[in-house]
């Protein structure tokens, strides 16, 4: 072989070797350096981007809501004074006997006026409202008499079953023109005695100029406050000989109402116009 041809291929292979041996680094190079452009990068981890927790809600207590009725206004009291005309609604009113035939009823109402039909003797009648009970209280009726047999007016105070206060004014026959005060006593009377206790100490009646005989009409009252029991007679106040007031304190409250009496001479016939109520 021709030793001119080789001697190119000899530098060549040289220069080959050198190159693989420098790993295509740059002429101006230091041994020892790197060129960041040519370093691979370690691979950047995705970082979650952290999240602040949400703010702590305190759970709050809530109250059921309860649906509730509407609420209604009370209704006023009713008036315990009042004027009984008998012109409506008597349904509060009863009748009882305490002399007599207690089977039958002697009172009778009709519009207007309420009457005590006594047909034979010794009968006594009453007409109270349970509608109402009273410890002071003023109590007032006009009464007419309409057949003239010995009779008895009367209006009472503080009645319940135990008993009751009673004013009671004759019109006609041998008391006429007098009055009494009772005070009506069941216990006597289940005991088969007497139960009207007089309580005008002993005094059995008292006369009074202030009462209209026969037929006319009496406006009767009967005081019950405390323990004074005052009867008043067509606006005028009773009392005992020398101004002496009626006292009496076993009863203290009851309802109130009217009565009739007939006695010893034949039947007797009353109308009541009104009854008047003043709580006091």
């Amino acid at each position: 072989m021709n030793k001119k041809i080789l001697w190119p291929f000899s530098i060549l292979l040289i220069v080959s070797l050198a190159c693989s041996f420098t790993g295509n680094k740059s002429n101006n190079e230091e041994p020892g350096q790197t060129d960041p452009a040519t370093v691979e990068q370690p691979a950047t981890a995705m970082v979650e981007p952290t999240l602040a927790p949400p703010p702590t809600v305190e759970p709050q207590q809530v109250e059921p809501t309860l649906e509730t009725e509407p609420t209604q206004e009370e209704a006023p009291p009713a008036d315990d004074s009042y004027t009984e005309e008998f012109d409506g609604d008597t349904s509060t009113w009863y009748t009882w006997v305490a002399a007599g035939d207690a089977s039958k009823n002697f009172t009778a109402t009709k519009p207007g006026v309420v009457s005590f039909l006594l047909p034979s003797q010794e009968t006594y009648a009453y007409f109270a409202n349970e509608a109402f009970e009273y410890e002071d209280v003023f109590v007032e009726a006009e009464i007419t008499p309409k057949v003239f047999g010995d009779n008895g007016l009367a209006v009472i105070c503080r009645a319940t079953d135990t008993g009751w206060y009673e004013l009671r004014v004759h019109t006609t026959g041998m008391y006429a023109g007098s009055f009494e005060v009772y005070r009506y006593d069941q216990n006597l009377r289940d005991e088969k005695k007497n139960p009207y206790v007089n309580i005008m100490k002993n005094i059995p009646r008292i006369n009074s100029v202030n009462i209209l005989n026969g037929s006319k009409t009496n406006t009767l009252g009967l005081s019950c406050v405390g323990n004074a029991i005052t009867p008043i007679i067509n606006g005028v106040a009773q009392t005992l000989p020398k101004e002496e007031p009626i006292t009496d304190d076993v009863l203290t409250s009851g309802q109130v109402g009217v009565g009739g009496m007939s006695f010893g001479n034949g039947k007797v016939e009353l109308q009541v116009e009104y009854v008047k109520v003043e709580a006091q």
